[in-house]
């Protein structure tokens, strides 16, 4: 056996201790024996080709492993990218993260935007929304629905909103000032958490209700005299 060899559990182990580094060290990870394979042999099989399975996939073939990725679809992408996806950030590398910043074959690749984000058929409509235009989306969207204008353009203010505040509150990893989350963080203060909160009492509420139903007659019965 070759000393270069090693199981595929010891490898997959070693690369998660390393994924969470900003760069992957590979000379540091162990490499396939390079011995000729047929075409039904492989070094490992990767069930879902999700972007952890096809991580780990290229993962194994740059090594010079050769694995076998099953998938049930008749599309790649698993679950985190359902057939139905229209609409993605990937592209925007400001403040997006490579999937694994260690692997060039990933940092390298180009995301060519298309100029129309999606495209949306209605019997009366048929709207076209352009990529990346916050400004003429609402133009486009208010001209199909003037009654809706102010609508519209507030409904996009607050998402705007969000996702600024959103993004701050990541890049301050975990050191934020709770005293002024409010003023710092305006638009989840006052969208999201309030969702969040109602969200908490409606479950305590339905586990209340559920645990009386459950309660024997009988101490049903001398609870009401109480």
């Amino acid at each position: 056996m070759l000393n270069d060899e090693i199981k595929r559990s010891d490898f997959i182990k070693t690369l998660i201790a390393g994924v969470s580094t900003l760069a992957l060290d590979w000379s540091i990870l162990p490499r396939g024996a390079g011995a000729q394979k047929s075409d039904n042999e492989f070094d490992a099989t990767i069930i879902g080709s999700g972007l952890g399975g096809l991580s780990c996939a290229a993962a194994f073939a740059r090594q010079g492993f050769q694995p076998l990725v099953l998938e049930k679809h008749d599309r790649p992408g698993g679950f985190e990218f359902d057939v139905s996806l229209h609409s993605t950030t990937f592209g925007e590398r400001g403040g997006i993260h490579n999937l694994i910043p260690g692997f060039p074959e990933i940092s390298d690749v180009e995301f060519v935007p298309h100029p129309n984000l999606y495209r949306i058929i209605f019997p009366e409509h048929d709207i076209r929304v352009p990529q990346r235009n916050l400004p003429v989306s609402i133009d486009l969207l208010a001209g199909h629905f003037p009654a809706e204008k102010t609508g519209i353009t507030e409904l996009f203010t607050d998402i705007q909103g969000l996702f600024d505040d959103i993004n701050k509150f990541s890049r301050a990893a975990g050191q934020v000032d709770m005293m002024r989350f409010p003023a710092e963080f305006p638009l989840v203060w006052l969208i999201l958490l309030p969702f969040r909160l109602l969200g908490m009492v409606v479950e305590g509420v339905f586990e209340f209700l559920r645990a009386i139903i459950m309660l024997p007659a009988q101490l049903l019965r001398n609870l009401s005299r109480a």
